[in-house]
């Protein structure tokens, strides 16, 4: 019982409070932490999604090389889109 209430008034202590919010901001920081490296990376597919398609437009439509560089765009577009 004794522990009990330590511990109910440890919870609700200014410290308990602080300890209860820097657990928060640190999970906070590391979602936004995973968000930015997710972010990043989707900018840099479509960076490359983007030189990829402008590589396309140079090339004459049916060619071996355009259906090279085609292909190359689409699996591009799926590891964006996944």
């Amino acid at each position: 019982m004794i522990v009990l209430l330590a511990k109910i008034a440890h919870d609700n202590s200014t410290e308990g409070k602080l300890e209860k919010v820097n657990k928060k901001l640190a999970q906070t920081n590391e979602a936004l932490k995973d968000s930015k490296d997710r972010l990043d990376s989707l900018e840099s597919g479509r960076e490359n999604f983007e030189k990829m398609s402008d590589e396309l437009s140079k090339l004459t439509k049916g060619t071996k090389e355009w259906r090279k560089q085609l292909l190359k765009v689409n699996q591009q577009v799926i590891e964006l889109i996944t």
